[in-house]
């Protein structure tokens, strides 16, 4: 139930960790970006600085059973609400779900509710279930999660009424100066110019910038696709996909840039241009090229693994 520690040689990024502060004027914050986009590490920090009391869970395969998942949220939720466990033992679970909401708007204090890892909980009843709550989230209870895609849930409502903080993939990615800073504090070997060839190479993405400097510390050049990072991609991004989807990026992986047409061609398909719009959702190292996503991209190093994987 404790926040992860940050990396050792993690560094501090005040503009996020600014952005993450207005999370306590809103009821819900999605910080929405990529496997390996640095979102735990940025979660963990901004615990640190939070001044309010908070709660944190990160979820595990394990907890797409609703009840453990439940039952979890509830432990990282009673330390801050003695006797929670009590008032809503017995109840099925959509009563709880609504029973929780009620117990936290009741409490006299305002706390804050960190759940990461939430892309685990993809297609779960327990992310149905809670999806008609978010309407009725209690001023004094602000929830900040971690997802790589965004969750269907009725987010459109609580945009309009100003209800939602959201920190994409754009912002999560390393700037210039946060690669600099990120191969100074891993005492990789100063040249100039470098953080701009890391950056460039990495594509801002924080796994990438993270491996990037430690090769460079240890005399390692930047190859095209380190073993590690493939390994990465195979673990964290594969492996969690269907089947159809997997064929797609494989089959597609040699097209810059990414068109419907161009992927209905390879692939046989005639829904690409719902495929390409899914894989934006799920921040799955898809970047659209114009603003009407009739063109996209992959990101150069997960390209590299999808045309090395086809």
């Amino acid at each position: 139930m404790h926040a992860a520690r940050p990396p050792a040689n993690a560094i501090l990024r005040p503009r996020l960790l600014q952005r993450l502060d207005a999370a306590l004027e809103h009821p819900l914050t999605l910080v929405e970006g990529p496997a390996g986009s640095g979102k735990s590490t940025l979660l963990a920090q901004w615990r640190g600085r939070c001044p309010l009391p908070v709660a944190w869970l990160a979820l595990h395969q394990r907890d797409r059973d609703p009840q453990r998942a439940f039952a979890r949220l509830i432990a990282a939720l009673e330390p801050l609400h003695p006797g929670l466990r009590a008032t809503i033992a017995g109840a099925p679970l959509a009563g709880a779900l609504t029973a929780l909401v009620s117990s936290l708007a009741e409490a006299p204090q305002e706390v804050a509710v960190i759940i990461d890892q939430c892309h685990t909980l993809q297609g779960s009843a327990l992310a149905g279930l809670a999806a008609p709550l978010l309407d009725y989230l209690p001023p004094n209870v602000h929830i900040v999660l971690a997802v790589r895609g965004e969750p269907p849930w009725p987010l459109p409502r609580l945009r309009v009424r100003g209800q939602l903080l959201e920190i994409g993939a754009g912002e999560l990615a390393f700037t210039v100066g946060e690669t600099a800073a990120l191969l100074e504090a891993t005492h990789a070997p100063a040249v100039a110019g470098r953080p701009t060839q890391v950056h460039a190479w990495a594509e801002g993405w924080a796994t990438g910038v993270a491996w990037a400097a430690s090769a460079l510390r240890q005399g390692t050049g930047l190859s095209p696709l380190p073993p590690a990072l493939a390994r990465y991609f195979r673990a964290q991004v594969m492996q969690h996909l269907p089947p159809e989807v997997r064929a797609f990026l494989r089959r597609t992986a040699h097209l810059d840039p990414l068109t419907a047409p161009a992927c209905n061609a390879v692939t046989g398909r005639t829904d690409s241009a719902e495929v390409l719009e899914h894989l934006r959702r799920a921040n799955l190292f898809v970047t659209p090229l114009d603003a009407g996503r009739r063109a996209y991209r992959y990101h150069r190093l997960f390209a590299e693994f999808l045309r090395e994987e086809a």
